[in-house]
């Protein structure tokens, strides 16, 4: 949870299209005036912010399940490797370009 806060003090303080958006229309209408353009910018970063810690969590419950199915892609490895040479046999064979304009329908 540390680590997730010391995420969030960063990317809300450093310069990006949000921040620079507020300083140009702070500069463009002042302060009172771009009050609520800076809300709801901040109002979006929260969910934002929301989102992805309850995402986070859903996944870290998720990850036994997934990491069981992760434990069977092994045997679909075993299943691609015999196409791997004749996809490398494909990509070596050269094609004649057609030119279409020259052709007539």
């Amino acid at each position: 949870m540390l680590s997730f806060l010391i995420y969030i003090t960063v990317t809300s303080i450093t310069p990006g299209p949000s921040n620079l958006f507020i300083m140009l229309s702070s500069k463009t209408f002042g302060i009172k005036g771009a009050s609520r353009f800076i809300a709801g910018i901040l109002a979006g970063f929260l969910f934002l912010a929301c989102l992805s810690l309850v995402l986070l969590y859903t996944l870290n419950d998720l990850l036994p399940e997934i990491q069981s199915v992760l434990k069977y892609s092994v045997l679909y490895t075993y299943y691609i490797l015999p196409i791997k040479p004749l996809k490398c046999q494909l990509m070596k064979m050269k094609v004649k370009p057609i030119n279409h304009l020259n052709q007539s329908f």
